[in-house]
């Protein structure tokens, strides 16, 4: 097994972004080492490189939850994965133990920790990763880059089928053409019957979500929607863009009996007639857990057009001095993924 763990991106501290050597411990019974090919950029990890990201996390950290690799070595326990086998892997590492864990909900856990948020991530040449977080990815033929769309995937999946359990949705409007809602317009396309109207004001990312099957863009700032869109006009409104005065856009769009579904976490005020006289249902999600099996398919099934996702591609080592001389650089285009290998 190697001795020199090779390099890792390391937040030191907000702001300061380094490219610093790792030492590797010894393998555990029912973990892997993994030589990390390709690794994503989130918005989490733009929040975290600036100090602005609120939920629990911590630094120095080692960054990266989105990625793909290959498995070097494995411990004398490990049974399910093979060495030179390609692979992802859950970002939450569960207690297992907690109410939450027992009901099969763990996205929930009490004392749940995350890689590159609260628990170093794959920002780095080698990481060393329970069996317990992967998923095998030899039986499709996914490319490298675009495996790294695998877990945002899984998240806006599972958050789909919970906001539309009760309904059939035929008009959605997604708020924001990120990765997350570009995904979210694929994944809802693929139900019957359903249209997509997607807002925006970056024009490339409109432009991607138009080729994955957005039926209609919109390039327009989130608070003018209201004067431009019918009151009560659609089913199932997806919140991506973190929007702070989201509320009213989602007061007016979102049909009553309609549901409401949050990815991102911005600040917002509802009136209770909402919830109760138009008897909305708001959703929330945050993990992907039970659903990475479904969008490996998913994406796999899409072939190359999937790629067109990924607007930029930068090597690991040259990260921390281009992000310092640019920031807009993981945020002007759809997903920056780093290369690794």
């Amino acid at each position: 097994m190697l001795t020199s763990g090779g390099r890792a991106l390391k937040i030191e501290s907000p702001g300061l972004l380094t490219i610093s050597p790792v030492k590797l411990r010894t393998l555990r019974e029912h973990e892997v080492l993994v030589s990390v090919r390709y690794v994503g950029i989130c918005g989490s990890d733009v929040k975290l490189f600036s100090g602005r990201y609120e939920g629990p996390h911590v630094y120095p950290l080692v960054p990266g939850h989105e990625w793909v690799g290959e498995i070097i070595a494995k411990g004398a326990g490990v049974q399910k994965f093979s060495v030179g086998e390609r692979v992802t892997g859950e970002c939450s590492i569960y207690c297992g133990q907690c109410q939450f864990c027992r009901e099969i909900n763990e996205d929930l856990c009490t004392s749940v920790k995350k890689h590159g948020i609260s628990a170093n991530g794959f920002a780095a040449d080698y990481v060393i990763v329970n069996q317990s977080s992967l998923h095998s990815l030899k039986d499709c033929e996914i490319s490298d880059e675009s495996a790294c769309l695998i877990e945002p995937a899984a998240v806006v999946m599972k958050g789909i089928d919970k906001a539309t359990a009760h309904m059939d949705p035929h008009d959605v409007l997604i708020l924001g053409a990120g990765t997350l809602g570009i995904l979210a317009t694929m994944i809802i396309k693929s139900k019957p019957n359903a249209k997509v109207m997607i807002v925006d004001i970056n024009e490339t990312r409109l432009q991607i979500a138009r080729e994955l099957g957005a039926d209609q863009v919109v390039a327009m700032d989130m608070k003018l929607m209201p004067a431009h869109v019918g009151r009560g006009s659609f089913d199932l409104v997806v919140e991506t863009s973190g929007f702070s005065d989201v509320g009213e856009v989602i007061n007016h769009t979102v049909k009553p009996g309609g549901s409401v579904l949050f990815f991102s976490q911005p600040k917002v005020s509802f009136s209770t007639d909402l919830f109760v006289s138009k008897m909305v249902n708001i959703f929330g999600n945050i993990g992907g857990t039970g659903k990475f099996r479904e969008a490996i398919e998913l994406l796999d099934s899409k072939g190359s057009e999937i790629v067109r996702l990924i607007t930029n591609v930068i090597e690991l080592g040259e990260f921390p001095q281009i992000y310092s001389q640019d920031e807009s650089v993981v945020t002007r285009g759809c997903k920056t993924i780093l290369k690794v290998k």
